[in-house]
């Protein structure tokens, strides 16, 4: 660390922020990472085998690079937060590994973890639920501060001054700040820097110095050193004014006011609380920040001014940001490069614009077709899911997405097209997945004749008339259909089970890599993948 001397007002002195391009270096990497969560609920449920796992997150491979926001999107359920939490070690991983700046960290926990919670932070969805509503906001921010005994000197921290000298100041003045100031001053950029302005006393011989919003923890000491001033400014407060005067600064940081610092959560709006959660996160200055659905609770204008404060933090900071959301609408906004994740996996990754002009798995795009636009005229490529997402106790074999696929891939021998396999396969799988309810059906049409409630079900599942499928197809779907209205479930997912199967439920894709950053898991990416009907 170093001091400068200033000896006129015109000397400024400016820090080089370091941008992704400027610095490739992975903060933090997961590979093959899983949660899986024990559903038995007790001694016999595990001899027996019953209650499963939840494969909440199931060998997840990401990288999160210096001063890059990488974006985590998915559905409601498909493990984001969980792999949040999984990466700072908030839960234990059930396989894999994740390291941070290359040492591995998987599992730590209590005293072994407390080292890397300094630079690894989090935001969490519920401002409220986050915070202690019996500690003040300056307890709140302070808190992290004790527990890592900080502040500290950054050796690595130049610190200097924004010196302002006064007209009526005709002696040449000199600034030196002490090594150790940048535990009361920001650093932005690896700079810290003291505002300094000097006066001529006004009632005596000398100086007077202002050290502005720092004036309450540093002291400037001034003597005469020749025909001019020397100013050397040092800190002057303990640790605990310290702490509290870095909790004033972040909350200014954050759009708050150094008075807020004695009310309680409870006395904020949510955008205020969330606010107040961010504050937080910065307290230790982390190198990272996972961000778990951070306006998820908002209302939409607090959203905006959420999204753009989290934007500008990472900018001015050079944090790196993991922002998890179900917001495509948002991502396009915040993100350098967003992973798309579906029942425990990551699907696809790739640069934000790119993801946005040229997806390539079915999945993102039925998400970006579900992006909100102003004119409703412009939406002409709406994709909508059919199904329901499976249990992750049990998740499909092969590629998990194939049961709501508007791309499954038919087999080899499949007579019709795309779009015809696409409806049988649909009846297949609600019929396997037990989703069909014949006496609901008989109900509805009143009547109880098995002809009339099969016809019904037909008519009901399938987007298509039944004499325009294959004959053989068409024979098994009547076939089936008759099965569920005579009551004989098992019967029909026979008959269906092995007539209507897809190459997509029978291996898992591998990854197929883009021309520039990213790769995407889908059979149709594959040219060695069996089946060739194109997509209607």
């Amino acid at each position: 660390m170093s001091s400068e001397p200033h000896a006129t007002s015109d000397e400024v002195s400016t820090g080089t922020d370091a941008g992704p391009d400027d610095a490739n270096d992975v903060v933090l990497e997961a590979q093959g990472l899983k949660k899986h969560f024990d559903q038995s609920d007790g001694l016999v449920d595990k001899l027996l085998g019953a209650g499963g796992d939840v494969k909440a997150v199931d060998g997840v491979d990401l990288q999160v690079k210096d001063g890059e926001t990488l974006a985590v999107v998915g559905e409601s359920g498909c493990g984001k937060s969980t792999l949040g939490e999984t990466l700072l070690n908030l839960q234990t991983a059930t396989e894999g590994t994740v390291r941070y700046r290359g040492e591995d960290i998987t599992g730590l926990t209590g005293r072994k973890m407390r080292p890397y919670r300094k630079d690894l932070q989090m935001i969490f969805q519920d401002p409220l639920a986050s915070l202690n509503p019996r500690q003040t906001v300056g307890e709140i921010i302070t808190a992290p501060m004790e527990v890592h005994d900080f502040p500290v000197s950054d050796p690595d921290v130049r610190t200097t001054a924004d010196v302002t000298v006064a007209d009526d100041v005709t002696d040449p003045v000199s600034v030196t700040v002490a090594d150790d100031v940048d535990r009361a001053v920001r650093a932005e950029g690896g700079v810290s820097v003291v505002d300094v302005t000097v006066r001529s006393a006004e009632e005596a011989d000398g100086l007077t110095v202002d050290l502005g919003f720092d004036d309450d923890v540093l002291s400037a000491t001034v003597t005469e050193e020749g025909d001019g001033y020397e100013i050397r400014v040092a800190v002057d407060a303990s640790e605990n004014e310290l702490r509290v005067h870095r909790a004033e600064q972040l909350l200014e940081l954050v759009g708050l006011k150094p008075g807020h610092m004695d009310r309680y959560p409870g006395q904020f709006s949510g955008g205020q609380q969330q606010r107040v959660g961010i504050a937080r996160a910065l307290a230790v200055e982390p190198e990272l920040i996972v961000a778990d659905e951070p306006v998820s609770a908002l209302d939409v204008s607090v959203q905006a001014q959420i999204i753009n404060l989290l934007e500008e933090l990472q900018e001015d900071l050079g944090l790196s940001l993991l922002f998890i959301t179900h917001d495509l609408s948002v991502v396009r906004h915040i993100a350098d490069r967003v992973a798309v994740m579906y029942l425990g996996e990551i699907v696809e990754i790739a640069n934000t614009q790119e993801l946005f002009e040229d997806p390539q798995h079915p999945y993102t795009k039925s998400l970006l077709s579900a992006v909100p636009r102003i004119d409703p005229e412009t939406r002409t490529d709406r994709t909508i899911l059919s199904g329901t997402v499976p249990s992750p106790i049990d998740p499909p074999s092969g590629c998990r997405f194939h049961t709501r696929c508007p791309a499954v891939i038919p087999p080899e021998d499949w007579g019709g097209d795309q779009a015809a396999f696409r409806d049988v396969f649909a009846f297949r799988n609600r019929i396997l997945d037990d989703a069909i309810d014949p006496e609901a059906a008989a109900q509805r049409i009143g009547s109880e004749s098995e002809d009339a409630v099969a016809d019904h079900l037909i008519e009901r599942s399938l987007d298509r008339d039944l004499e325009e499928l294959p004959s053989d197809a068409a024979d098994v779907v009547r076939e089936a259909a008759l099965a569920l209205a005579g009551g004989d479930v098992e019967d029909a997912a026979d008959v269906v089970g092995d007539a209507f199967t897809s190459p997509c439920e029978e291996q898992r894709p591998s990854r197929t890599h883009r021309e520039t950053e990213g790769w995407a898991s889908c059979h149709r990416l594959d040219p060695d993948a069996p089946g060739s009907a194109e997509i209607e």
